[in-house]
């Protein structure tokens, strides 16, 4: 087993003010250039090139999260650690591509801690959690597209609002004991007509189907409910109100800047009550 040294050059708005350690990394900045390294074992440098890189997205997707700033990463250059006494590395390639992009202000450095706990909290939660999670990065990761983005940040809503499915049904079923009955009795009488009206049978069914439905909007004001998550009322009903209208590859009604903030906003709050209050089994 070969031992590497991985240099990345990260592109972000932040510049790392102080050297830090995240996740095995070392995150610095070189006149303006913001780098993060890390040591690998592996057979070799492809092997340790695609270790590296999957985790230094992942540690970059938590800041992301956190920090609501973008961040992605290039190989810089990788180095091969040979026999003590000689010279320490072996320089082994380097993509060197030209990444310069325009600091503007200084990275968080105070929020770190909260990133590591973020971190821990993202390995003890359970499934849900986790989904929930991807569906949100995957939305960052295409948020130029509104549509597509806002689309992915409601899924992760979605994906953990589901689990009040049958709470939701306990109430719905209270809620709609008197109009059941009044629906049922209106029905039989119907039906019992010796000329049956077709269209008021259809209706008055359809009526009594959509009584056991669980709006999208119950499930989620159980879900902020038992997170103690507090969220805009009415931002929320308007997300709620558009997702029907939106769909993958064509738009019904255009998803603007505003609405995608307030969907990533919710869901991440949503995601975070989540994966604290909820664990693996």
């Amino acid at each position: 087993m070969k031992r590497w040294k991985i240099n990345f050059k990260i592109k972000s708005y932040l510049i790392f003010t102080e050297e830090f350690t995240m996740n095995n990394f070392n995150f610095f900045c070189i006149d303006k250039q913001n780098y993060a390294s890390c040591k690998v074992e592996a057979e070799s440098m492809k092997e340790a090139e695609e270790y590296a890189k999957v985790a230094l997205d992942n540690t970059l997707k938590m800041n992301e999260f956190i920090l609501d700033e973008k961040f992605t990463c290039i190989i810089d250059k990788i180095d091969e650690e040979i026999i003590p006494g000689e010279e320490i590395y072996r320089y082994r390639g380097a993509a060197n591509i030209e990444s310069t992009v325009t600091v503007v202000k200084p990275f968080y450095m105070e929020r770190i801690n909260e990133i590591n706990n973020f971190k821990n909290l993202l390995l003890e939660t359970n499934d849900i959690g986790n989904v929930a999670y991807e569906c949100y990065l995957k939305g960052l990761e295409i948020y130029q597209w509104n549509t597509e983005a806002f689309l992915n940040f409601f899924k992760s809503i979605e994906t953990i609002s589901a689990q009040y499915l049958d709470k939701g049904k306990e109430e719905k079923k209270s809620e709609v004991q008197n109009k059941f009955k009044t629906l049922t009795i209106k029905l039989k009488k119907c039906v019992n007509e010796d000329k049956i009206d077709d269209d008021k049978v259809t209706s008055l069914a359809k009526q009594i189907y959509n009584l056991g439905f669980i709006e999208v909007r119950k499930k989620i004001n159980l879900a902020i409910q038992d997170l103690g998550v507090e969220v805009n009322k009415d931002k929320l009903d308007k997300i709620v109100k558009l997702r029907p209208k939106v769909a993958h590859g064509g738009t019904v009604q255009n998803v603007i800047d505003e609405d995608l903030q307030d969907c990533k906003y919710i869901a991440k709050e949503i995601i975070l009550s989540y994966i604290k209050k909820y664990k693996k089994q």
